[in-house]
């Protein structure tokens, strides 16, 4: 079974198990938390993945980092997969349910990638166009990749508005190179 539906299937079961308990709130607000320190530390990825580091040493790097910071659930939900030696699953787990949860809130990510950072006027007219888009609630991701030289590429679900200016000339370079430009003289 893929590391996807591996997590997937945790994530879900995890879900469940905090809306039968009623702190479906704190689990998310844990997994957000959890989910940004092993984003930001590929050491600790490395270490919780590593075959070489025992589970028992495993598990008090977790109590260290996470104890009494995360509800009772969410911190015996880790604790459980590191005696199971599932604790390799740990990233993937925590950005799979905030998918889930996503999903069962009725949350949809919108992904803004511009050239530059996007201002109060411009997070408005893409707020206007994204609202076209989805009838969903929204939650906006804006990035930076000055590689699409300006203009903007926004995607929301399986939807992608491409109007950058690399794309553009794309277009033009494609035309060009299959001989269908045709100057006008």
């Amino acid at each position: 079974m893929s590391l996807y539906r591996v997590a997937s299937a945790y994530a879900k079961s995890i879900l469940e198990l905090s809306l039968e308990n009623k702190t479906l709130e704190r689990v998310y607000e844990d997994m957000v938390f959890v989910s940004n320190t092993l984003e930001g530390s590929f050491e600790l990825r490395n270490t919780l993945a590593s075959p070489v580091i025992s589970n028992p040493k495993k598990l008090v790097i977790i109590e260290a980092l996470f104890k009494g910071k995360l509800n009772e659930l969410t911190f015996g939900f880790f604790t459980l997969l590191t005696k199971k030696k599932r604790e390799n699953l740990l990233f993937a787990i925590t950005k799979e349910f905030i998918v889930e949860y996503k999903a069962f809130k009725g949350i949809q990510v919108a992904t803004v990638i511009t050239a530059i950072a996007a201002d109060a006027k411009l997070k408005k007219q893409i707020g206007k166009l994204v609202s076209t888009i989805s009838n969903k609630e929204i939650e906006t991701i804006y990035k930076v990749d000055t590689d699409i030289i300006g203009g903007f590429i926004l995607t929301v679900g399986d939807k992608q508005i491409d109007n950058s200016v690399k794309s553009q000339l794309s277009k033009v370079k494609a035309e060009f190179s299959n001989n269908t430009f045709t100057p006008k003289y």
